[in-house]
């Protein structure tokens, strides 16, 4: 809350109707762009603000269907169809014998329903199956290991700044650990120095 850039770069009614307006145009390009007979890929913007890795995921796949996509088309655009623009078609993207283990195992029928997407019974990762609960526990597990990579990168940052920063590149592939370790680094650096925050 209050970090996500959708709240706090369209905080004002205008700003809210262009980012609509924005949206409406996506959707009318990628129903033409399949229409044309085009390759559409989900998770493009994996990388970005905002973007959950696998919660993500399933809402864009729905969000194919008001494009025009079938069922079909839409878990096409996020299995099969990125492993052939990878050109790695013959190692995943599909269930087939000598293929990686990678899928979800789902509760329903994902083409009767898209909203089955968010419905696991568990997944099979690089051969290695998790069960929903076991997933659920790591989600659970996230607050306290990010307060721990924090609290580290601060201590590196104190006592071995070279060290704080291979850290961190270990750690923070898109910057958002480093700020955070930053900030508070300066905050204690302001309570040592002045006895308060800065």
């Amino acid at each position: 809350p209050g970090k996500n850039t959708y709240q706090t770069r369209f905080n004002t009614p205008q700003r809210q109707a262009s980012l609509k307006r924005g949206l409406a145009f996506q959707k009318r390009l990628i129903r033409e762009l399949h229409k044309a007979g085009g390759t559409v890929l989900v998770g493009t913007d994996a990388n970005c603000p905002g973007c959950i890795p696998g919660f993500g995921v399933s809402e864009e796949i729905e969000n194919l269907l008001e494009c025009g996509f079938t069922p079909f088309e839409a878990l096409c655009a996020a299995t099969i169809q990125p492993a052939k623009v990878l050109g790695r078609e013959k190692e995943f993207g599909s269930i087939e014998e000598g293929k990686r283990a990678d899928l979800l195992l789902l509760d329903s029928n994902p083409l009767s329903d898209l909203g089955a997407l968010g419905r696991l019974s568990g997944v099979m990762a690089r051969g290695k199956w998790h069960s929903s609960a076991q997933l659920r526990a790591g989600l659970d597990g996230v607050q306290s290991v990010y307060s721990a990579e924090v609290r580290e990168g601060v201590r590196l940052l104190g006592s071995r700044p070279a060290s704080a920063a291979m850290y961190l590149v270990a750690h923070d592939p898109n910057r958002g650990l480093t700020r955070t370790v930053f900030k508070n680094f300066l905050d204690k650096q302001g309570e040592i120095l002045f006895g308060r925050a800065v």
